[in-house]
């Protein structure tokens, strides 16, 4: 039982204690709607970028749906897809596509890559939104998701200012196109007939 100032199980208490699992519930329910928002369109097969974890024998492994995610899956997440995501390859498929485009691209890899590790993906997305809080007094854990979360801003920059050089190379040669004078074989056709 609930003691606060000396007294148990007051009205008061007992309200105060239902804010406490309202508030908690809240909270799952505003995670499970952030993965939820966050879900882009799941492809399969050959169309991922990254294959689910499989056994030896090359079958589907079988993934984690449930508790929470170990030090070392969070880890090797969020160190390997960190630099997933400001490698070069990564920059140039992500300049390659619209803004629109991107943002959902890069998520869908980071959720592909989370079964790669073997990680159902709405299972881990949820796990690793409590990462700060389960892992907040562990120095290695808070830097290595700092990274991870500071690369997914840094691979859409890059990738911003890639599609932006391009566009703008893009549009001199065209530009250029434009301003080279004709062939000669243009020009004789429109040059006046001599006599």
């Amino acid at each position: 039982a609930a003691i606060m100032g000396g007294q148990k199980n007051t009205p008061e208490i007992k309200a105060f204690e239902g804010l406490r699992d309202m508030s908690s519930k809240v909270s799952e329910l505003a995670r499970s709607v952030m993965v939820e928002l966050s879900r882009p369109k799941m492809k399969e097969g050959d169309d991922r970028r990254f294959k689910p974890k499989a056994t030896p024998e090359g079958e589907p492994a079988e993934l984690q749906t449930k508790g929470p995610l170990s030090r070392e899956v969070v880890v090797r997440f969020c160190e390997e897809a960190n630099k997933m995501l400001i490698s070069d390859e990564s920059i140039d498929l992500l300049a390659k596509m619209s803004e629109q485009e991107a943002g959902p691209a890069s998520v869908a890899w980071q959720r592909e890559y989370l079964e790669h590790l073997g990680v159902q993906q709405d299972h881990g997305c949820a796990e690793l939104a409590r990462v700060p809080q389960q892992f907040k007094d562990d120095r290695d854990v808070v830097k290595a998701f700092a990274g991870f979360q500071t690369a997914c801003m840094v691979s859409m920059k890059k990738a911003a200012m890639v599609r932006q050089e391009r566009q703008e190379k893009a549009a001199a040669e065209k530009a250029a196109e434009l301003e080279t004078p004709r062939g000669e074989g243009d020009s004789a056709a429109a040059a006046p007939a001599a006599d």
